[in-house]
């Protein structure tokens, strides 16, 4: 079941996160997940939820990419410690485009049922983010 889990998490970060493909996101997110990340709370969850937080990553970093540094799996639940990358050329939570190619970390823990995402805690660095950013 980890090796599962975790392959369903792989594509859902190359084909979806980095590719954009909006039919992974569909396939890999149920309806009624549920987002515990703190950057975004009170967010509606579901796919709805994940597809805004994406639309806006790739409206502000049009080459926006996810790389998968470490995965650790143990029964449902996956944890992937990520570096998310791209050039600032479009507004990003009030920042006007700076024309800089940044990266910063990301770690996450889902869980699985059903071979999609239910569940997601999420950890961003925010504030090495926005420092590349000012």
């Amino acid at each position: 079941m980890s090796e599962t889990n975790k392959a369903i998490i792989k594509r859902f970060v190359t084909e979806y996160q980095t590719g954009n493909d909006q039919a992974v996101l569909f396939d890999t997110v149920a309806p009624t997940m549920v987002n515990r990340t703190p950057m975004f709370p009170n967010a509606p969850g579901g796919p709805a939820e994940v597809k805004a937080i994406f639309d806006m990553f790739h409206a502000a970093f049009p080459d926006f990419a996810a790389e998968i540094n470490d995965q650790i799996a143990e029964d449902d639940r996956v944890m992937t410690y990520k570096t998310f990358s791209g050039t600032h050329l479009g507004d990003f939570m009030g920042l006007a485009p700076t024309g800089r190619t940044v990266s910063w970390e990301v770690m996450d823990i889902v869980r699985i049922a059903d071979s999609q995402i239910v569940e997601h805690w999420g950890l961003v660095d925010q504030a090495g983010l926005l420092r590349q950013l000012k």
